[in-house]
């Protein structure tokens, strides 16, 4: 079966989205803190030590001469996942005795905001965000919070910053919560004022001049403080822009309420359209499952007895049942075998790591959304690889591939519940690249009990897809 219709273009085919609540579907990233530089390729692009003190997460190269095209083309990065060589940065933290404290890593939620209406657009290339107030003298509550690790999360400084019961070390978040309403033209602001982007005024809410619904981005940075003595964090200082004295560059520190961040979107092109596509249009917490790249399969089902010669391409399903006797499978009962095929994606670029770095590591998965809909058991489905010589608008029972069910590479168990699942297919996927194969084929069998599995098609948005997942060690995990 191939995907069809829907609300917005992926890959340059046209989608409708279908409509449901969900609480608020992901995705995340964390990336270690990289370096600090006095540079601001956003605001101050080409003028390197022109800027305040920042310190940068994620692309290794960030600099003041950074944009967004030189991370993509070098994509080393501190992050976990691999797919995501984007730059973060924030300004740098001292504390009320004077250390400068530098953070530990920062952790970014994508969210889609608790809309009930799934119409979120992937981050479009180029595209450059800031958050927060450099000049604030007071609370910004929405867009910048704070936490301690004896307190929670407040838009207001505490002056009893402390470690938790028992921590020899006190944990301090900022929280950095980005507009996500996009005007649809303008991809780098001039200044923090520069309307590029504005915040949402409710569920699925952008106004009619800024109309583009994008991922909200909330970056969260961390800074882990050894001791056990409490600060006052409403005297804790935030690098500002320096000044000119007598000739001399010379530093200046402002309030805690200075606090802001800058993003500079550097997602592979198909983990952006996966992230706001297929994973929170469709109301999925993806958790860290943005893929590299992914390919959108071409699937079906075969039935056999009066249907051995019926094509089911146009089904929004793909089904497998399976009866067996003492000898193997029961023809003369209903059988179903479901086919899949995917593209395999090219291997990741060299520039992120893979396959020098061994804390690189490379891996493919089929995300499925399924269930064993004949009764309220859990029950195994069963992959078994198969040529490639089928195409799904005229395959038929009496013409499918060769499926050997007494080999399964895989047996995933489905609930009686429709959900989604990863299914681990490395190993397989490796096996036909090793042969020189650009394609994989599986063919899925029941459980042998006359149960009947269904797992939604390419036919909407909960779709089958081959998902090369390319993740990073990093320190802060």
């Amino acid at each position: 079966m191939n995907r069809k219709i829907a609300l917005g273009y992926l890959g340059g085919v046209l989608f409708i989205l279908t409509t449901s609540c969900w609480a608020a579907p992901q995705a995340q990233v964390q990336c270690d803190y990289d370096h600090t530089l006095a540079d601001d390729p956003i605001l101050m692009p080409g003028e390197p030590g022109m800027a305040m003190l920042h310190d940068f997460f994620g692309n290794k190269h960030t600099n003041a001469n950074s944009t967004n095209a030189s991370l993509k083309a070098h994509q080393n990065a501190s992050c976990n996942n691999a797919a995501d060589a984007s730059a973060y940065w924030a300004p740098a933290l001292k504390l009320p005795d004077g250390r400068i404290i530098k953070p530990a890593y920062q952790k970014t939620y994508y969210q889609a905001n608790g809309s009930s209406l799934p119409n979120l657009q992937p981050f479009p290339e180029g595209i450059q965000i800031l958050a927060g107030n450099h000049e604030g003298t007071s609370s910004n509550d929405g867009v910048i919070s704070f936490l301690c690790s004896n307190s929670s999360y407040s838009s207001v400084a505490t002056t009893n910053c402390g470690p938790a019961a028992g921590a020899d070390h006190v944990q301090l978040d900022i929280g950095i919560m980005f507009p996500n309403c996009w005007d649809g033209k303008t991809l780098i602001p001039k200044t923090y004022d520069d309307p590029t982007l504005v915040y949402t005024t409710g569920p699925n809410t952008c106004p009619a001049d800024h109309p583009v619904q994008l991922p909200q981005v909330n970056m969260n940075v961390a800074y882990i403080i050894p001791g056990t003595t409490p600060f006052d964090l409403s005297k804790t200082l935030l690098s500002l822009d320096p000044v000119m004295v007598d000739g001399k560059m010379q530093a200046q520190w402002g309030s805690i309420y200075t606090a802001h961040g800058d993003f500079m979107h550097a997602w592979t092109t198909q983990g952006a359209e996966f992230m706001a596509v297929l994973c929170m249009n469709v109301g999925m917490d993806c958790g860290t499952n943005i893929p590299y790249a992914y390919s959108v399969a071409q699937d079906t089902y075969v039935s056999n007895l009066a249907d051995s010669d019926k094509n089911f391409s146009t089904e929004t399903i793909v089904k497998a049942q399976d009866t067996w006797n003492d000898s193997g499978p029961d023809n003369t009962q209903p059988q179903s075998i479901g086919l899949i095929k995917v593209d395999i994606p090219p291997l990741p670029d060299a520039s992120t790591g893979y396959p020098s770095d061994p804390n690189v590591m490379l891996n493919y998965a089929l995300r499925i959304y399924g269930a064993n809909v004949s009764t309220s058991d859990s029950e195994a489905v069963f992959f078994h690889v198969v040529d490639n010589n089928w195409n799904a608008s005229t395959v038929t029972w009496n013409t499918q591939p060769t499926c050997d069910q007494y080999s399964a590479s895989v047996n995933p168990v489905l609930s009686s519940t429709m959900g989604w699942l990863y299914v681990d297919v490395t190993d397989m996927v490796k096996t036909a690249m090793d042969a020189g194969k650009t394609q994989i084929s599986f063919c899925l069998t029941g459980a042998r009990e006359g149960q009947v599995f269904n797992i939604t098609s390419s036919e909407d948005l909960h779709s089958l897809v081959l998902m090369q997942r390319l993740t990073r060690k990093i320190t802060s995990e």
